[in-house]
């Protein structure tokens, strides 16, 4: 009888024990690197037991160098230590990498110069990624210097920044500024209507992939609105048939494009979020439509090169922005924030040529 009462009062304590370790372990997780842990009375009302059992697993806590004691201060939570030549890029977007387009160019060019550097750097996708996995992420790579490209989510790009001493927003497509950046040219659709404008084109469309929120496509609703108002600055009617939301599948996409095609007043040309590009020509392929001689295509962004005929398009340079957001690193390494924007720049192909209709223009 006596040796049952031993064991259930063994069992006792180790539960009292294991318990208060998943809560410290619970707490440290939650807790940034050097930020203090809350204090013993606080934590035997969080756990439910006395000062011993708290006090013997934070005793734990320290032997394992989880956490450290200031005397009379409190426990702390251990800083990392940081590998000071190391650099990641995360992203936690899904895009279709096209061989020699521009994400991959500007990730492979942004490699070189790094490494050249004498840096280590890596490129990690973090699309499937929950909130907690940023704010432990500095720990989890062991590195305080961070890019983030393409962030979508201020909310998400605010904890990568409070977590990393040294973060960057690289091409981010929320509006926060938030520190250092290299953000778009504001100025796409403006480039593109002038170009087409000066070709003598005035009946345009436009296909884009402005989603329905808007605080986290704030970039394609910008260039939206832009064709909206300069298309009226110059007096010129949109056809509400002309403008559409791309589909991302095929026969969404195919059924959206019959209503575009049958529209009464068909549109001499039509700007195309790159992505969208693709299912463009083989739509036309497919209804006997000449690019570039039935209709012109003005691609945006990155664009597939097997397409035939070459799209002109609107675009960055990704080796450029790749020389540029490694300066700014570094300056911000230096303390230095930094903020620039993108040069874009027309690349003629042959999905536009000079178009023979004539319709004035309001100067």
């Amino acid at each position: 009888m006596s040796k049952t009462k031993n064991t259930s009062k063994k069992n006792i304590r180790q539960k009292k024990h294991e318990t208060v370790s998943l809560l410290l372990n619970d707490l440290i997780d939650r807790t940034l690197p050097g930020k203090r842990l809350p204090g013993i009375s606080e934590l035997m009302r969080l756990s439910g037991y006395g000062r011993p059992v708290v006090e013997a697993g934070l005793r734990h806590c320290v032997e394992e160098k989880k956490i450290f004691v200031r005397p009379r201060q409190g426990f702390f939570r251990n800083e990392v230590r940081f590998d000071s030549r190391k650099i990641i890029l995360i992203h936690d977007t899904r895009y279709v990498p096209f061989e020699g387009g521009f994400v991959n160019t500007l990730f492979d060019t942004l490699r070189l110069l790094i490494e050249k550097d004498g840096y280590e750097f890596d490129i990690v996708n973090c699309s499937d990624e929950k909130i907690e996995f940023f704010q432990r992420a500095a720990e989890i790579f062991g590195t305080d210097k961070i890019m983030l490209f393409g962030c979508k989510s201020k909310e998400l790009s605010e904890t990568v920044h409070k977590t990393f001493r040294c973060c960057m927003d690289l091409l981010p497509r929320h509006s926060a500024v938030l520190g250092a950046e290299i953000r778009d040219s504001p100025d796409m659709t403006l480039i593109q209507l002038n170009y087409l404008f000066g070709l003598n084109y005035r009946k345009i469309g436009y296909l884009h992939h402005a989603e329905s929120d808007i605080f986290r496509n704030p970039i394609e609703y910008q260039r939206l609105f832009d064709y909206y108002r300069i298309m009226a600055e110059h007096g010129l009617k949109v056809n509400p048939a002309w403008v559409l939301f791309a589909p991302w599948d095929w026969q969404d996409f195919s059924n959206a494009m019959d209503r575009f095609f049958a529209a009464d007043d068909i549109p001499e040309a039509v700007i195309a979020h790159g992505s969208s590009l693709t299912y463009f020509y083989r739509y036309c392929r497919n209804n006997g439509i000449q690019i570039g001689k039935d209709i012109g295509v003005m691609g945006c962004d990155d664009n597939p090169l097997n397409l035939h005929p070459v799209v002109t398009t609107t675009v960055n340079n990704p080796t450029i922005i790749a020389e540029e957001a490694w300066q700014v690193m570094k300056e911000l390494m230096n303390g230095n924030i930094q903020c620039r924007i993108t040069t874009l720049h027309i690349r003629p192909g042959r999905s536009i040529t000079h178009c023979s209709k004539t319709q004035s223009l309001i100067p």
